[in-house]
């Protein structure tokens, strides 16, 4: 009998190759276990050899017992191991990528029933989610068959982990194209070094708002005022739409605003997208340009909405002080009138600054040209230097009112027009000429029938100050 137990013991520790203490706790484990089933065979009526042999047969194989001990000791394979690892990393990451885009999905559809729009990404972000999501779940599942020693075969559990990896695999591939690329840098402000030297630079107050727009500065040129912001999360707010306000509640409107991005003017190529919706997105460079602050102006009051004079969903206020344009800027308002033909031509102010330049007049019309009940518009006017040469608006600019001339109906007959012109920085002392060359007048009712065209020309000619 004891030879039995000898040759089955000496073979099970053979097989085991634990550590030296691991290996006399095991095997005074199953001499034990040997040693009494044995007796529970003789207690049946087995002879003493015949009970040892049986006791060894039931144990099954020394050295497949070793194998299985000898897991459940260790756990599994170093390599099964280490795959789990990173199976389980994979799982969180995505876990954290998946919640990420329901975030991002939820924030826009929120966003689009709020301005009365349609989220057209809404089902891609719920689908990348959705995928993103079981790929982290299987792997997590995998990772803790594993470690956690879940009783499977080997062989089981291996080819289950080739599945998940094969499925993370399948989902990681379309990502690989919207990895992580360099922000964009800041958008170029003109002007900005010497607006900075003269401190028309400034940026926000202490405490501004993290999100969902970040203001960096504000550049307070005499003709235009620059906003630099970016967005942190574009596929979200990028359709915003900035309004600008200064200490006292005035406000100052589209007549020159131009943003990028912003809501029905947008050029950004990052709006929507697998690449804006994850979580590594870059922030999104944007920059608002509206007409000059007053010169008594201590602070600008930035809104961003949903839409134009919607209610604000964030408010930033940026200390500054725009006196230092008198050392480096002109303006004057020159009233030089030229008259003809029963129009009047008023040059009412000429402003240079740093970055632009800024030209308003006035054209009249008597009532003999243009009666009760009729109108004016379709100015044309240009703006030549000594040279002959023309000076056009800057391509961004919006001139004047919807209609571009600033024209309006005078109900007691006659007409007026206002345009506002914003032009690339003049030099000072630069001799120029503003000519209307015509103007189209409707006796009887604008966009009717007899509206005629009135040639002019009316020239002014005066100096840049």
């Amino acid at each position: 009998m004891m030879d039995t137990y000898r040759m089955y013991l000496r073979t099970l520790q053979q097989g085991l190759k634990l550590d030296p203490e691991e290996t006399r706790t095991v095997m005074a484990e199953v001499r034990s276990n040997l040693e009494d089933l044995a007796a529970h065979l003789r207690a049946q009526g087995y002879a003493a050899d015949d009970a040892a042999a049986e006791a060894v047969r039931r144990f099954d194989d020394a050295r497949g017992l070793a194998r299985d001990i000898r897991r459940a000791r260790r756990g599994a394979p170093l390599p099964l191991q280490v795959l789990a690892l990173i199976l389980g990393v994979v799982g969180v990451s995505g876990l954290i990528i998946a919640f990420a885009v329901l975030q991002t999905a939820a924030g826009r559809t929120a966003f689009s029933f709020r301005s009365g729009m349609y989220n057209p990404d809404f089902w891609l972000e719920v689908v990348a989610s959705l995928t993103i999501l079981t790929g982290a779940v299987v792997s997590l599942v995998g990772a803790a068959a594993v470690l956690l020693g879940w009783r499977a075969h080997p062989r089981r559990i291996g080819a289950g982990l080739a599945a998940v990896v094969l499925y993370d695999a399948l989902v990681s591939v379309p990502l690989l194209g919207v990895l992580p690329q360099a922000p964009p840098p800041p958008v170029a402000v003109p002007g900005a070094s010497r607006l900075t030297a003269l401190g028309l630079t400034s940026r926000p107050a202490a405490g501004q708002p993290a999100g969902p727009i970040v203001v960096d500065q504000v550049y307070a040129d005499r003709t235009v005022t620059y906003v630099r912001y970016h967005i942190p999360n574009a596929a979200r707010d990028s359709e915003l739409v900035p309004a600008l306000t200064d200490d006292r509640g005035r406000r100052y409107d589209f007549n020159f605003i131009d943003c990028d991005p912003c809501n029905g003017s947008s050029t950004s190529r990052h709006i929507g997208g697998m690449r804006q919706i994850l979580p590594w997105r870059v922030a999104e460079q944007g920059l608002a340009r509206f007409s000059a602050l007053r010169s008594d102006t201590r602070a600008a009051v930035l809104h961003f909405s949903a839409w134009i004079d919607g209610p604000p969903l964030e408010t930033v206020r940026v200390p500054l002080d725009p006196r230092g344009w008198a050392r480096a800027t002109g303006g004057t308002h020159p009233f030089i009138v030229t008259q003809g033909r029963g129009i009047r031509v008023n040059l009412t102010r000429v402003v240079r600054g740093l970055t632009s330049s800024t030209i308003d007049y006035t054209i009249d019309a008597a009532r003999t040209v243009v009666p009760p009940g009729g109108a004016m518009y379709g100015v044309n006017a240009t703006l030549t230097d000594a040279r002959g040469q023309a000076i056009r608006p800057l391509p961004w600019s919006l001139g004047g009112d919807a209609f571009g001339d600033g024209c309006r109906v005078v109900a007691r007959g006659g007409a007026h027009c206002g345009p506002a012109w914003l032009l690339p920085p003049i030099p000072q002392g630069a001799r120029l000429t503003l000519t209307v060359h015509s103007v189209v007048i409707y006796p009887h009712n604008y966009g009717g029938s007899g509206g005629y065209t009135l040639n002019g020309p009316w020239r002014i000619r005066f100096v840049m100050p």
